[in-house]
Protein backbone atom coordinates (compact mmCIF):
# COMPACT_ATOMS: atom_id res chain seq x y z
CA UNK A 1 0.00 0.00 0.00
CA UNK A 2 2.69 2.88 0.88
CA UNK A 3 4.39 1.77 -3.00
CA UNK A 4 0.92 2.92 -4.11
CA UNK A 5 0.70 5.76 -1.96
CA UNK A 6 4.00 6.76 -3.03
CA UNK A 7 3.63 6.20 -6.69
CA UNK A 8 0.14 7.93 -7.07
CA UNK A 9 0.22 10.47 -4.07
CA UNK A 10 -1.95 10.20 -1.08
CA UNK A 11 -5.20 10.50 -2.46
CA UNK A 12 -5.14 7.54 -4.54
CA UNK A 13 -7.04 4.30 -3.06
CA UNK A 14 -6.43 0.82 -4.38
CA UNK A 15 -9.29 -0.51 -2.94
CA UNK A 16 -12.03 2.19 -4.42
CA UNK A 17 -9.52 2.58 -7.59
CA UNK A 18 -11.73 1.26 -10.37
CA UNK A 19 -8.27 0.09 -12.59
CA UNK A 20 -7.15 -1.33 -9.64
CA UNK A 21 -10.50 -3.64 -8.61
CA UNK A 22 -10.30 -4.56 -12.08
CA UNK A 23 -7.14 -5.72 -12.00
CA UNK A 24 -6.93 -7.79 -9.00
CA UNK A 25 -6.04 -11.04 -8.54
CA UNK A 26 -9.57 -13.11 -8.23
CA UNK A 27 -8.48 -16.08 -7.07
CA UNK A 28 -4.96 -17.40 -5.63
CA UNK A 29 -3.24 -19.77 -8.39
CA UNK A 30 -1.25 -22.75 -7.68
CA UNK A 31 2.62 -22.64 -7.28
CA UNK A 32 3.45 -26.08 -8.62
CA UNK A 33 1.93 -28.39 -11.02
CA UNK A 34 -0.21 -30.67 -9.89
CA UNK A 35 1.01 -34.67 -9.58
CA UNK A 36 0.72 -36.09 -13.25
CA UNK A 37 1.40 -32.66 -15.03
CA UNK A 38 3.46 -32.18 -18.46
CA UNK A 39 6.76 -31.06 -17.81
CA UNK A 40 8.07 -29.66 -20.97
CA UNK A 41 11.91 -29.40 -21.60
CA UNK A 42 12.91 -27.05 -24.73
CA UNK A 43 11.36 -23.97 -26.21
CA UNK A 44 8.81 -24.91 -28.95
CA UNK A 45 7.88 -28.30 -27.88
CA UNK A 46 4.42 -27.11 -27.38
CA UNK A 47 2.88 -23.91 -28.35
CA UNK A 48 -0.90 -23.11 -27.39
CA UNK A 49 -2.75 -20.87 -29.60
CA UNK A 50 -6.55 -18.88 -29.62
CA UNK A 51 -8.20 -16.21 -31.03
CA UNK A 52 -9.81 -13.22 -29.24
CA UNK A 53 -12.67 -10.53 -30.39
CA UNK A 54 -14.38 -9.35 -31.62
CA UNK A 55 -13.39 -6.13 -30.16
CA UNK A 56 -14.23 -2.28 -31.12
CA UNK A 57 -12.23 -1.72 -34.13
CA UNK A 58 -8.86 0.23 -33.20
CA UNK A 59 -7.31 2.74 -35.49
CA UNK A 60 -5.61 0.56 -37.59
CA UNK A 61 -8.64 -1.64 -38.21
CA UNK A 62 -8.01 -4.41 -35.64
CA UNK A 63 -10.68 -6.42 -34.39
CA UNK A 64 -9.09 -9.73 -33.43
CA UNK A 65 -6.06 -11.14 -31.64
CA UNK A 66 -4.28 -14.45 -31.47
CA UNK A 67 -1.99 -15.81 -29.21
CA UNK A 68 0.54 -18.11 -29.09
CA UNK A 69 2.21 -19.40 -25.91
CA UNK A 70 5.03 -21.70 -25.33
CA UNK A 71 4.55 -24.06 -22.73
CA UNK A 72 8.67 -24.73 -21.63
CA UNK A 73 8.70 -20.77 -21.16
CA UNK A 74 5.41 -19.47 -21.03
CA UNK A 75 6.46 -16.71 -23.40
CA UNK A 76 3.39 -14.88 -24.44
CA UNK A 77 3.13 -13.72 -28.38
CA UNK A 78 0.17 -12.02 -29.78
CA UNK A 79 -0.43 -10.66 -33.41
CA UNK A 80 -3.04 -8.33 -33.99
CA UNK A 81 -5.87 -8.82 -37.03
CA UNK A 82 -8.19 -7.37 -39.17
CA UNK A 83 -10.14 -10.62 -39.36
CA UNK A 84 -10.45 -14.25 -38.74
CA UNK A 85 -10.49 -15.28 -41.90
CA UNK A 86 -7.43 -17.95 -42.43
CA UNK A 87 -5.68 -15.04 -44.72
CA UNK A 88 -5.04 -13.54 -41.36
CA UNK A 89 -4.57 -16.59 -39.02
CA UNK A 90 -1.77 -17.92 -41.59
CA UNK A 91 0.04 -14.77 -41.76
CA UNK A 92 0.43 -14.86 -38.01
CA UNK A 93 1.34 -18.51 -37.65
CA UNK A 94 4.29 -17.87 -40.47
CA UNK A 95 5.12 -14.66 -38.54
CA UNK A 96 5.33 -16.17 -35.12
CA UNK A 97 7.38 -18.94 -36.78
CA UNK A 98 9.84 -16.93 -38.87
CA UNK A 99 10.03 -14.52 -35.55
CA UNK A 100 10.53 -17.45 -32.71
CA UNK A 101 12.91 -20.01 -34.88
CA UNK A 102 16.14 -19.10 -32.93
CA UNK A 103 14.63 -20.28 -30.14
CA UNK A 104 13.02 -23.43 -31.49
CA UNK A 105 16.99 -25.21 -31.33
CA UNK A 106 15.65 -28.54 -29.78
CA UNK A 107 13.02 -29.53 -31.53
CA UNK A 108 12.35 -32.13 -33.80
CA UNK A 109 12.89 -29.84 -36.78
CA UNK A 110 14.86 -26.71 -35.53
CA UNK A 111 13.30 -23.47 -35.64
CA UNK A 112 9.50 -24.92 -35.98
CA UNK A 113 7.65 -26.06 -32.97
CA UNK A 114 6.50 -29.30 -32.41
CA UNK A 115 2.81 -29.63 -31.78
CA UNK A 116 0.83 -26.36 -32.33
CA UNK A 117 -2.61 -27.43 -30.09
CA UNK A 118 -5.42 -24.85 -30.59
CA UNK A 119 -8.91 -25.07 -30.42
CA UNK A 120 -11.53 -26.12 -32.76
CA UNK A 121 -12.29 -22.76 -34.31
CA UNK A 122 -13.34 -22.86 -37.98
CA UNK A 123 -10.40 -20.72 -39.05
CA UNK A 124 -7.80 -23.35 -36.80
CA UNK A 125 -9.19 -25.86 -39.25
CA UNK A 126 -8.64 -24.47 -42.54
CA UNK A 127 -7.49 -26.56 -45.42
CA UNK A 128 -4.31 -23.65 -46.03
CA UNK A 129 -3.26 -23.69 -42.31
CA UNK A 130 -3.47 -27.37 -42.65
CA UNK A 131 -0.90 -27.41 -45.87
CA UNK A 132 0.91 -24.90 -43.90
CA UNK A 133 1.39 -27.18 -41.10
CA UNK A 134 1.96 -30.27 -42.81
CA UNK A 135 4.68 -28.39 -45.24
CA UNK A 136 7.23 -27.20 -42.23
CA UNK A 137 6.37 -29.88 -39.85
CA UNK A 138 3.92 -29.08 -37.02
CA UNK A 139 2.03 -31.99 -35.42
CA UNK A 140 -1.29 -30.50 -34.82
CA UNK A 141 -3.55 -31.09 -31.86
CA UNK A 142 -6.74 -30.03 -30.64
CA UNK A 143 -8.60 -28.99 -28.31
CA UNK A 144 -12.07 -30.38 -26.66
CA UNK A 145 -15.06 -28.03 -28.22
CA UNK A 146 -16.90 -25.56 -25.93
CA UNK A 147 -14.64 -27.16 -23.59
CA UNK A 148 -11.92 -24.36 -22.38
CA UNK A 149 -9.68 -26.18 -19.95
CA UNK A 150 -8.22 -27.94 -22.64
CA UNK A 151 -5.93 -24.84 -23.78
CA UNK A 152 -5.35 -23.45 -20.73
CA UNK A 153 -2.06 -21.76 -21.72
CA UNK A 154 -3.92 -19.66 -24.24
CA UNK A 155 -7.00 -19.20 -22.30
CA UNK A 156 -4.97 -17.64 -19.14
CA UNK A 157 -2.68 -15.90 -21.21
CA UNK A 158 -6.20 -13.67 -22.72
CA UNK A 159 -7.75 -13.77 -19.24
CA UNK A 160 -4.26 -11.94 -17.91
CA UNK A 161 -4.12 -9.56 -20.60
CA UNK A 162 -7.46 -8.85 -20.85
CA UNK A 163 -8.05 -8.06 -17.45
CA UNK A 164 -5.22 -5.65 -17.19
CA UNK A 165 -6.28 -3.82 -20.75
CA UNK A 166 -10.00 -3.29 -18.77
CA UNK A 167 -7.91 -2.29 -15.57
CA UNK A 168 -6.25 0.46 -18.01
CA UNK A 169 -9.09 1.78 -20.30
CA UNK A 170 -11.36 1.83 -16.57
CA UNK A 171 -7.90 3.76 -14.82
CA UNK A 172 -7.75 6.32 -17.93
CA UNK A 173 -11.57 7.38 -17.94
CA UNK A 174 -13.23 4.11 -19.87
CA UNK A 175 -15.28 6.12 -22.92
CA UNK A 176 -15.30 5.46 -26.50
CA UNK A 177 -12.20 7.33 -27.06
CA UNK A 178 -9.56 4.76 -24.90
CA UNK A 179 -11.26 1.68 -26.29
CA UNK A 180 -10.32 2.01 -29.26
CA UNK A 181 -6.70 1.72 -28.32
CA UNK A 182 -7.25 -1.69 -26.87
CA UNK A 183 -4.39 -3.34 -28.86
Amino acid sequence: MRASRATYGSRHKPDSCIGCLAARRRRAHASTPGPGARVYKYPGERINSDLAGSFPSSDHGFAHAICFVDRFSHHYAIYFLRGKAHPNVLNAVKTFVRGHAHLMTDTLKPGVPDVWHCDNESVFLDKAVDIYAASVGIRRTFSVEEVHETNPAAERCWGVLRRSVRAMIAHAGGNEQQVRFWP
